[in-house]
């Protein structure tokens, strides 16, 4: 059976973008079996606690033991969104296109697209995963007048989430 030298290094090496988790790596060296266990970035809950166990296990067997944690990136801030509508007037069944300007530190998952129901929630109508971020919506059927109002919300890697402003599109 083959035998790891003593004095080698033993690494493992994780990126996992949207979970955060940068670097894994355990190392083993001649005076210990197990010399030392690191781990680098943004962490849930159940990931610090599976590095605690790990700190507990690999301390036991002699070795010493270091975790750098970071809980979540402080500079991480919120995606910013802004929408427009191709007219500010339109038909009812008449379809207008959509358009969401949307930007992030660290990018944009998507933006999705919603109108206002009065006191019920927003009707989801649609989403878009890649830049320029549009969607046709047609004018429901109504009496002319109404007003019926939109807005995108944007929602970066991390889960963060922004709406737009309310853009109106009145019925003629």
């Amino acid at each position: 059976m083959w035998k790891r030298p003593h004095s080698s290094r033993t690494g493992v090496e994780r990126t996992s973008g949207g979970h955060g988790v940068e670097r894994l790596s355990a190392n083993a060296s001649e005076n210990a079996r197990c010399d030392a266990v690191m781990v680098a970035g943004r962490f849930s809950a159940r990931a610090m606690l599976a590095a605690l166990a790990a700190a507990v296990l690999l301390g036991a067997c002699g070795g010493g033991v270091y975790l750098g944690l970071e809980l979540g990136d402080p500079g991480d801030e919120e995606p910013s969104v802004a929408l427009t509508a191709a007219v500010s007037e339109a038909a009812a069944g008449a379809t207008v296109r959509l358009a969401a300007a949307a930007s992030d530190d660290f990018g944009v998952d998507a933006v999705s697209f919603y109108r206002e129901n009065g006191t019920q929630a927003a009707l989801l109508l649609g989403s878009d995963g890649l830049a320029p971020y549009e969607f046709d919506t047609v004018i429901p059927a109504s009496n002319p007048g109404t007003v019926w109002r939109y807005f995108a919300r944007a929602v970066d890697g991390a889960g963060q989430r922004s709406d737009s402003a309310v853009v109106e599109i009145t019925v003629r």
